[in-house]
C-alpha cells in the first residue's frame, strides 16, 4: 500500500504541547476519572498505592501519561 500526497493531506495537524499544557491534560483526565488532582495522584501512583495500574485502564491511561512527562521533561526541571 502506498500513500499518496493527498492522504497526507488528510492527517490531522500534529501540536507539540508545552509542559504546562500537558500538565493541564493530566490534571483535567486524573478529576475527571479519580475525582483527584494530578498532584495527589503522582503522590500516590509514586507511593506505590495502585496496586497494579494494569488491572484498571484509567490508572494505566493516567500512568502512561505521567511517564511520558516524566521522561519528555524531568518534573525537577519545572
Amino acid at each position: 500500500m502506498t500513500t499518496s500526497a493527498e492522504d497526507l493531506n488528510d492527517l490531522p495537524e500534529i501540536v507539540d504541547l508545552s509542559r504546562e499544557s500537558s500538565w493541564a491534560i493530566l490534571d483535567e483526565d486524573c478529576r475527571a476519572y479519580l475525582g483527584i488532582g494530578v498532584d495527589e495522584f503522582v503522590r500516590r501512583y509514586n507511593a506505590g498505592e495502585y496496586d497494579d495500574p494494569d488491572d484498571d485502564p484509567r490508572i494505566m491511561s493516567l500512568a502512561m501519561h505521567l511517564e511520558h512527562l516524566q521522561r519528555r521533561i524531568p518534573l525537577a526541571e519545572a
